[in-house]
């Protein structure tokens, strides 16, 4: 998993003891089991198979409380895994308390308008965009004109749970950016993935180039995102191009809690 917040360091770390932990209490409380069946598996016979799992996960609690009384290490690496724990829950917290901080759109009303876009610069812009995106629950499609890193007009389509259609117009896109002198035309979509990490699917490559071929002159001013998150919903913006290529523009670290 790709290391961007705190959060992504913290959860590497805590699952790596975790792991380790839970593989060496596996073996041997698996030789445990093992012995336990050739000496009584007949007094047991009437209860069948399924007892085993049973024993083996009461053996796996059982060397868990011995191995912390006897090795120092062991205790010292399970102390350290519930102050992970701890940490990954204020984290989740706070990012719950951020979430909350936002205002669900009421059904009917307009995406843009709901979450008041315009007038913000451009990292307030897109960290209220996400949010939004977050609380959607499904892929929508923005475009963002800019003018001195400030949103000065949003065009939004809401789309399905896994896809979405652009509906905004092109043309009238030009115009405006070029009647009211917009130094970048910006257009976001979200995966609604959680696993910190995406890429763009070959509808996304295709798009890009489109609009690029579309808007010519202007085309340098284009520039295409997509907005995805971790388990703890801190958001990450990939930027594409129409080579196929992408690289991480920006990842949110509620541990900072700020802007770029």
């Amino acid at each position: 998993m790709p290391i961007y917040s705190l959060y992504d360091e913290i959860a590497k770390q805590h699952s790596i003891l975790f792991k380790t932990r839970l593989f060496f209490l596996s073996i041997i409380s698996i030789i445990f089991t093992v012995i336990l069946y050739f000496l009584i598996h007949i007094k047991l016979i009437g209860y069948g198979l399924f007892i085993y799992p049973i024993i083996f996960l009461v053996f796996i609690l059982i060397n868990d409380n011995i191995l912390k009384i006897i090795f120092s290490n062991y205790r010292i690496r399970r102390k350290k895994e519930f102050e992970l724990v701890d940490k990954i829950e204020k984290l989740k917290q706070k990012i719950n308390e951020t979430i909350n901080s936002f205002k669900k759109r009421e059904k009917g009303q307009q995406f843009k308008k709901a979450y008041n876009f315009i007038g913000y610069d451009i990292c307030k812009f897109e960290n209220n965009l996400a949010f939004a995106m977050l609380l959607e629950k499904k892929e929508v499609w923005v475009v963002a004109l800019c003018k001195k890193n400030t949103v000065v007009k949003v065009l939004a389509t809401i789309g399905s749970v896994h896809s979405c259609k652009p509906s905004a117009d092109l043309k009238k896109i030009k115009e405006y950016a070029k009647n009211n002198d917009c130094d970048e035309i910006r257009h976001y979509h979200n995966h609604p993935i959680y696993k910190n990490r995406t890429e763009p699917s070959p509808p996304d490559i295709a798009f890009n180039k489109n609009y690029c071929d579309y808007l010519l002159e202007m085309k340098d001013i284009f520039k295409t995102f997509i907005i995805f998150w971790n388990a703890i919903y801190e958001y990450r913006i990939l930027e594409y191009f129409d080579n196929g290529k992408s690289k991480i523009y920006y990842f949110f670290d509620i541990s900072k809690n700020e802007c770029y």
